[in-house]
């Protein structure tokens, strides 16, 4: 079948590659003709470029060294992820229209997700209905790992996100929150993995990412002083660096904040530790069986939380910065996580499998 998916495809966001491009893979290696649809909407498009333009404010009038290297570092990121999409996603042609990307082929199954696609507070994007099958006429849709992020059980659905949710023949999303919401508004969905864990994405490794070793692994936004203390601390008296990945750590003694989408997994990979505070850097910490710790995750806590009880991993979380060398001091067992998220792929495959035969029987 020719398969459309609408996702957040075009983010500068190694996670939001990553789900992209393995959903992408997994329906082609069942079959499948694959298109990304190439659609943003012009409210995002003004507020993306608006970065970049910041951006290159900054390399050309911040002085301070730090400031520099980190402006240059976010503009050859940019570039580098331009590339990836161009060499490893089957973009159709882009548009602000997405009734107009969908007249120009007859899918025969539109995709929406993954990701937060349905986070109608993100400040990046706003409310985009697109993302909701507004627009998309005349072809059966479903949803595959779709969250509401941090959209709250109790916040009021807007009537138009509710309607174009109806029009969806089949929900699958990638948390309870989101299971809940949409249950909320008597439609009926199914819980299932995020794409990362479908498809096994090998790591590029590059001169720079075979050169260092012996490091604890930082991927996390905005930690704080005592947590950055404790980090110190533990790497000193356990002999290992500390290497900021993609978000700038001055504390650090390494920051890669420019590295590719592939490269990216390979510093997961060789970590002896890695402390994240997102979702897909606590997936590719599982992925990889790396002793890991989560804190101060925000306003991640809801989809991280979700996903470590259901693998059985709640015990590293840390709730406070104090817990952090405890969490780390106890060897992981991966075993029956490894057996909990093979029973949870074939669920999901199987989703994806009724919905494929069902779209091809209509």
């Amino acid at each position: 079948m020719l398969i459309g998916i609408l996702t957040f495809h075009n983010e500068i966001n190694h996670g939001a590659f990553l789900q992209t491009y393995c959903l992408q893979e997994t329906l082609k290696r069942m079959g499948n003709t694959v298109d990304i649809i190439n659609y943003s909407s012009p409210f995002y498009l003004r507020n993306h470029n608006n970065a970049i333009r910041y951006t290159c404010f900054r390399l050309r009038n911040y002085r301070h060294r730090s400031y520099r290297y980190n402006a240059i570092s976010t503009l050859i990121k940019e570039i580098k992820f331009r590339y990836a999409r161009q060499t490893k996603l089957s973009t159709t042609q882009f548009s602000e229209d997405i009734n107009y990307i969908i007249r120009q082929k007859k899918y025969d199954l539109i995709i929406l997700g993954s990701d937060e696609i349905w986070n109608f507070e993100n400040l990046g994007r706003g409310l985009d209905l697109a993302y909701f099958g507004k627009g998309i006429d005349k072809c059966r849709i479903i949803s595959y790992a779709c969250s509401f992020g941090n959209i709250s059980l109790n916040q009021a659905i807007p009537g138009e996100v509710v309607n174009n949710l109806k029009k969806i023949s089949s929900i699958s999303v990638r948390d309870n929150n989101s299971l809940s919401i949409v249950n909320s508004v008597s439609l009926n969905a199914q819980k299932v993995l995020d794409p990362t864990f479908l498809y096994h994405v090998n790591p590029f490794h590059t001169q720079r990412s075979k050169n260092i070793e012996n490091y604890i692994l930082i991927y996390a936004v905005d930690l704080k002083p005592e947590t950055v203390k404790i980090i110190q601390d533990y790497s000193r008296k356990n002999g290992l660096k500390i290497l900021a990945l993609s978000y700038q750590q001055s504390w650090a003694d390494i920051n890669i904040i420019d590295a590719g989408v592939f490269e990216w997994l390979s510093f997961f990979e060789k970590a002896e530790i890695v402390i994240t505070n997102t979702f897909h850097g606590t997936i590719f910490s599982i992925l990889n069986q790396r002793q890991f710790c989560v804190a101060e995750m925000g306003n991640k806590s809801i989809k991280i939380k979700d996903l470590l009880e259901e693998l059985g991993l709640l015990q590293q979380i840390a709730f406070s910065s104090t817990e952090i060398p405890e969490i780390l001091s106890k060897t992981i067992d991966y075993t029956p996580v490894i057996s909990t998220i093979e029973l949870l792929k074939t669920k999901s495959m199987d989703f994806l499998n009724k919905e494929l035969e069902d779209c091809s029987v209509k």
